[in-house]
Formats: structure tokens, C-alpha cells, sequence
């Protein structure tokens, strides 16, 4: 079984770098980011690595950026790094194991009273019975006001 690397939210940007530790001239070095699959245990989600409105700068660099959204919730990939010699040819690889955490679910928001007037009406806003896998906690909030103009 491969080694957890790293737990990530499918919601946030990922930015995955890799290096060549051998002192080459990296002028001479060509990258490419793959998936791979280990015995049926990586990648049940699909993910398609040529697609540049998942990864705007493409594959073949030192680093890969993944745009939010792109990663399927509760799936494991592999990502291979590959540092190719482009003169001598030869190769090495690393391999990062990322699982992707899923979103809390089962739980349910109630706000009391069900309409009032700002600045004016006080709201409880409460939230019962969420659940998520324990690395991922503890859970974070957030409350945004939206100003909205009044259309005449």
C-alpha cells in the first residue's frame, strides 16, 4: 500500500512541485506530472491531466497547479513526478500519494427567526448533527453579509 502523503480539500487551489536533487543543469532536464495507478487502490475518479482548464499550465513543469473543484471527494490519486536528463535520457520519479477529504455532510442549519428586519431582528443561526472524518477536524466556519443595492 502506497504511504498517505497528504489530505486536501477538493474546494482549494493545489500547488504540487517537484525537484531534481542531482545538481544537473536544469537546462538540460524535462518534467512531466502523471497519475498512476497502484494495484486498483489509486485513482477511481477520472482525472483528465491534459486538460487545461484543470491545470492552466499544463504538465510538463516543475510544479503543477490543480484549480479547485478538479478533485474528486473521498478519492486517492498518485501524482508522478518525473525528471527527465533530455541529452543522457535517463529518468527519475517520485511519487506523491494525496487523499482527497470530503465535504462535512448529514447535518442541517436552522435560523430562527425565518424573516426579520436588519439591523433590527436578532437571528440564531444554528447548525445540528454535521459529521466529517476526524482529520479534517476541527471544522471551520465562515458569515459573510452581502450588500445588495435595491433596484428602483
Amino acid at each position: 500500500l502506497p504511504t498517505l502523503d497528504m489530505v486536501v480539500d477538493s474546494q482549494s487551489r493545489l500547488k504540487l512541485e517537484g525537484f531534481d536533487s542531482s545538481g544537473n543543469d536544469v537546462s538540460v532536464l524535462r518534467y512531466e506530472w502523471t497519475i498512476v495507478s497502484d494495484h486498483n487502490i489509486c485513482c477511481s475518479g477520472f482525472l483528465n491531466m491534459s486538460d487545461r482548464s484543470l491545470f492552466p499550465l499544463g504538465t510538463a513543469a516543475r510544479y503543477i497547479i490543480i484549480k479547485p473543484g478538479s478533485l474528486t471527494p473521498g478519492v486517492a490519486y498518485i501524482f508522478r513526478f518525473t525528471a527527465r536528463h533530455a541529452i543522457e535520457k535517463y529518468s527519475s520519479t517520485a511519487d506523491l500519494y494525496v487523499q482527497v477529504k470530503g465535504s462535512p455532510r448529514s447535518g442541517k442549519v436552522s435560523v430562527y427567526p425565518s424573516d426579520g428586519t436588519s439591523a433590527e431582528s436578532i437571528f440564531n443561526i444554528s447548525c445540528e448533527f454535521w459529521t466529517d472524518d476526524t482529520d479534517a477536524m476541527p471544522l471551520r466556519f465562515e458569515y459573510k453579509f452581502v450588500h445588495s443595492e435595491a433596484k428602483d
